[in-house]
């Protein structure tokens, strides 16, 4: 909002992680909508928020690049206007140039913003057919490894996870494809990043998180520039 900087965060629908999600991030918002674009998932609960907490008819939709901003956007067109109006979306970062103005009715000015540029993030480093499988299509589901003796896990030759006597989970889009290997493959081309993780998750920008459960030293492999932080569990 223009004249507030009071905010309205917006999110994507988890299934059954969606009151977990809320707690987590609920001191830092007003309040916080889950919604699915895909599946026109509480676009009216999204609705009523953006006009509760409005402080003028201009609200702004910001967010990082290939967030769905202008999906989003698009939706509440096709449900709440009688414009016949489509704001253009691709996978491609800065597809969003300038400011694009979208009215509602006479009470709702949706502003689409360009997307927020995140520099360790592993799409600005990828071809984009390799984008398109790191940006999910359907729900995640975590897929889960008991490690006991050394192992290493390669994701699309993108990122490579080594540990051992831990267990993780990898939440990243289910079309990416994961080798296990017992013997440590080459990794010349790639930056490494060891961690001492207790009980957290361990990010990989853009690409998704490793949840790991128990105390454990685990180096991840990137491309040069990729951001890989620790966090507290998110799920």
């Amino acid at each position: 909002d223009e004249s507030s900087h009071e905010y309205v965060r917006i999110e994507f629908a988890k299934d059954i992680y969606d009151q977990k999600f809320i707690e987590y991030f609920d001191n830092y918002f007003k309040e916080i909508v889950l919604v699915s674009s895909k599946k026109n998932t509480n676009f009216d609960q999204l609705y009523e928020a953006i006009n509760n907490h409005k402080k003028s008819k201009n609200v702004y939709i910001v967010g990082y690049t290939n967030a769905g901003k202008s999906t989003l956007i698009n939706k509440l067109v096709y449900n709440y206007s009688d414009e016949n109006y489509e704001v253009t979306t691709s996978m491609i970062a800065a597809t969003t140039l300038d400011l694009i103005q979208v009215k509602l009715n006479e009470e709702l000015i949706l502003n689409d913003t360009p997307g927020l540029l995140d520099y360790d993030d592993i799409a600005n480093y990828i071809d984009i057919k390799t984008l398109k499988k790191i940006i999910p299509s359907n729900t995640v589901r975590p897929i889960t490894y008991q490690v006991k003796e050394k192992q290493y896990f390669v994701i699309e030759n993108l990122v490579m996870i080594e540990c051992e006597k831990v267990d993780i989970n990898l939440f990243i889009s289910n079309n990416l494809k994961i080798k296990r290997l017992y013997k440590k493959p080459d990794t010349y081309h790639m930056k490494e990043l060891c961690l001492e993780v207790n009980n957290e998750d361990i990010v990989i920008s853009g690409l998704g998180f490793v949840k790991v459960t128990g105390i454990a030293k685990i180096c991840v492999y990137t491309i040069d520039h990729v951001g890989v932080f620790t966090r507290k569990h998110l799920i």
